[in-house]
């Protein structure tokens, strides 16, 4: 691995934040969707972001790797930055779809709309995944099934938590062609969370 993991202890809630950056490559993170046919190297890294890029009316993903699903596990949210560095729209609004799939191994998808602010070069975004029960109805954003766009209750959100599959953030929003940025990405871990072991752990981290 060729990131910098960065933790500190954040002071509300008893979380740890783990910070990732790109650095020479990316790290296990792949392209989703028809336009990443069209390149031949679908994702590229260029100053610390993740970037991906299309030419026509498409809509695709940058595709997490198995390791971040992993930490989905024991995160309260994934925050990260999506930055729209080049678009053309065509003259046509933006493309309406998903902005975050999650996709478990008992076949349950579920995703999260209206997460970015479209004509905006950089959207700071915030995934929630272990909201406290008491605590769902006042979601920002809620998360809704795949198949139907029925908002789905915390239950469903856990059990596709748990069982995560892939996690895709969307990268395609316009008719035209775009370069799209991921940046910034981090991890509010869960210090009691007994799958990972983040005991004494708010120092910075290479490897």
């Amino acid at each position: 691995r060729n990131f910098c993991i960065f933790l500190s202890l954040t002071i509300a809630a008893a979380q740890v934040k783990e910070e990732r950056r790109f650095f020479f490559d990316s790290e296990g993170w792949t392209c989703h969707g028809t336009a990443c046919d069209h390149h031949s190297e679908p994702l590229t890294v260029r100053r610390g972001s993740l970037i991906g890029r299309d030419e026509g009316k498409h809509v695709w993903y940058f595709s997490a790797p198995d390791d971040y699903l992993q930490r989905l596990k024991c995160a309260f949210s994934l925050q990260f930055r999506l930055a729209h560095l080049e678009f053309d729209s065509r003259g046509e609004s933006e493309i309406h779809d998903f902005d975050v799939l999650l996709m478990s191994h008992d076949n349950v998808t579920i995703g999260l709309k209206q997460m970015v602010n479209p004509w905006q070069t950089y959207n700071d975004i915030e995934v929630v995944f272990w909201p406290s029960r008491d605590q769902s109805k006042s979601w920002s954003r809620a998360w809704q099934d795949f198949e139907t766009n029925a908002i789905v209750s915390v239950q469903v959100v856990e059990r596709a938590v748990s069982k995560a599959k892939k996690l895709l953030i969307r990268g395609g929003y316009y008719a035209g062609a775009e370069v799209t940025g991921l940046q910034n990405i981090r991890f509010l871990i869960l210090t009691r969370c007994p799958a990972i072991d983040i005991d004494d752990k708010a120092s910075q981290v290479c490897s």
